[in-house]
């Protein structure tokens, strides 16, 4: 095999990376290859610039940055390279999405999103101004006539003219980066209109010459071309039939508006809580399905369905909630309880006796409770609304003054205060939520 000494003239060699080499090029020791491969990127597009970088970027047809002398980079698919008599770059211009960005960051408002139809803008110097456009203080600025509010009329050496309203300039690290213009016309010097008014607001992105060209994106934070590949592995769960089988079972109470009244579905739905303890959710969907009220009937009526439904959806799904939470409570030597009781129920009202008798068993469960709980760290407190706002409230008394009604939100800071350790030394309390009524 030959082995000749490394120089850049070793790019000129062709070869096939699914065979052997003829050849293998050789460095005496790490410096000598490191001079070679700094030799090498001095011709490379990043270390050039230039309009020569500008179309070999373009015939990539892939997304490039190019970065300015005023630290500007303008990524996206480079369409277009006008240039001077001279070579050197006087337009670029993208097609599609496009993101203007200031040394690697994107730039406040100027990603894809807005410049997703493609960008264009002059590169070099105006005439008549000795240094780079973003080099000028505000004043320096004036001095020309170029002032925010007024018409304006940019003249660059290469026969490119902007002209229009300037109504911003974005500046940072003390540079002028952007012209935002209105009514904006850009044409070369043979007439060629490059932008019109009619496609909207015009930026210009400043900078006099191009210092580097290279493939990818500028703001790789906001604009990921190539999203990383994830390294965590999907968690494939096995479900517990039983416990698949509690979520049915209170998913079909809640649609059927029906309480869970049999003994053999409290027992199953009792069990799942006890051999599920960390079943957080579980426990949530059923509370929702917990409490109710209707008008009921006279007190000496002499049917038991209405009585026996109420006591059962206020204060059977209550005590179920206790016997599967006070265990968990006890043993972790902490937590809160808060019940719902009701401010109509502190008091007995005609054909109301059965929820007033229900709800009245909440309140005295929440103070015996209390009594049990709190010398283990516990608080056992309930809320008392009166009418809450809720649609099939509003359904019902649709001539009702709604703003006088609890808020479902009212009730739930009430209840989350009452949960947190702000209330640690409330006990006991049956606390009214009355809202304006």
């Amino acid at each position: 095999m030959k082995k000749p000494p490394l120089t850049v003239d070793a790019v000129l060699t062709p070869y096939d990376i699914t065979r052997e080499q003829p050849q293998l090029f050789v460095t005496k020791n790490c410096k000598h290859l490191s001079q070679v491969l700094e030799e090498f990127a001095g011709f490379m597009c990043f270390k050039r610039g230039g309009s020569e970088s500008l179309r070999t970027a373009m015939a990539a047809e892939s997304m490039c940055t190019a970065t300015y002398d005023s630290g500007m980079q303008v990524s996206g698919v480079f369409a277009e390279v006008l240039c001077d008599a001279v070579g050197n770059a006087a337009y670029l211009r993208t097609n599609g999405p496009t993101q203007l960005a200031y040394r690697d960051r994107e730039m406040f408002g100027h990603g894809v999103a807005y410049h997703s139809e493609g960008f264009g803008s002059p590169i070099g110097h105006l005439k008549y101004f000795s240094r780079c456009l973003s080099e000028h203080t505000i004043d320096e600025l004036a001095a020309h006539a170029i002032e925010i509010g007024k018409q304006v009329r940019l003249e660059y050496l290469s026969g490119i003219s902007v002209e229009g309203k300037l109504e911003q300039v974005f500046r940072q690290d003390h540079r002028n980066l952007i012209l935002t213009f209105t009514d904006c016309t850009v044409q070369d010097m043979h007439g060629r209109v490059l932008f019109e008014p009619a496609w909207g607001t015009y930026d210009l992105a400043v900078g006099s010459a191009v210092d580097s060209a290279h493939s990818g994106v500028a703001g790789r934070t906001a604009l990921q071309l190539y999203k990383p590949t994830p390294r965590t592995e999907t968690v494939r769960l096995e479900h517990d039939e039983e416990l698949m089988a509690c979520y049915a079972l209170v998913d079909q109470l809640r649609g059927d508006g029906k309480t869970s009244d049999s003994p053999d579905t409290q027992a199953g739905l009792i069990a799942a809580l006890v051999q599920h303890p960390d079943e957080w959710l579980l426990r949530a969907e059923m509370l929702d399905i917990a409490g109710g009220f209707t008008m009921g009937t006279e007190a000496a009526a002499p049917s038991d369905d209405d009585w026996d439904w109420m006591c059962q959806i206020n204060v059977g799904t209550l005590r179920n909630t206790l016997m599967a939470a006070v265990p968990v409570l006890r043993q972790q030597q902490c937590g809160a309880l808060v019940n719902v009781g009701a401010f109509g129920a502190i008091v007995g009202n005609a054909e109301m006796s059965d929820y007033s008798c229900a709800k009245s068993s909440v309140m005295r469960l929440t103070e015996s409770l209390s009594k049990e709980l709190k010398a283990e760290g516990i608080n056992v407190n309930a809320v008392l609304p009166s009418i809450i706002d809720t649609p099939p409230n509003r359904q019902a008394m649709p001539d009702a003054d709604f703003k006088s009604w609890v808020t479902p939100e009212q009730l739930a800071k009430v209840m989350c205060f009452l949960a947190s350790d702000d209330a640690s030394a409330i006990h006991g309390a049956l606390i009214p939520v009355k809202g304006l009524s």
